[in-house]
């Protein structure tokens, strides 16, 4: 019985797709996680230590290559393509996100110092008003 699989690197993502059971199912995965190698005549695929294909060369519509090893050096391009992150750039938005974080928590303690301030300035107001009642008793 085949499967029909199709694997797919998908474009500009470090991704790739795998279509099982006659197109019925798709998958995608990350390639950071992906292993593959070849054991007894079939292609292994491995999604963080976990078989997803266990498989025939035959039984592989895409990429079409019959001999095994060819197949498995396909696959492991596939996942050897790896788009490489900005790391300068995600750790400079993380220093923001973190700067931002502090900035509301500071202005949250900023908020509750004004309510407690406006409400000592509403019991000063009565205060002195009654203080006036007392000190000048019209």
């Amino acid at each position: 019985m085949t499967e029909d699989i199709r694997i797919y690197e998908v474009a500009d993502t470090n991704l790739l797709q795998v279509i099982t059971n006659e197109e019925k199912n798709s998958t995608y995965y990350s390639k950071q996680n992906l292993d593959v190698y070849a054991l007894n005549g079939k292609i292994v695929l491995l999604n963080n230590d976990i078989i997803i294909l266990n498989v025939f060369p035959y039984e592989v519509l895409v990429p079409n290559e019959e001999s095994v090893v060819d197949l498995v050096e396909i696959i492991q391009g596939y996942i050897n393509n790896i788009i490489p992150e900005n790391q300068e750039e995600v750790n400079i938005l993380s220093d923001i996100l973190t700067s931002n974080e502090e900035r509301n928590e500071l202005l949250g303690v900023i908020r509750k110092q004004t309510e407690v301030q406006s409400e000592m300035l509403d019991e000063l107001k009565l205060c002195s008003k009654y203080l006036r009642k007392i000190y000048n008793p019209e």
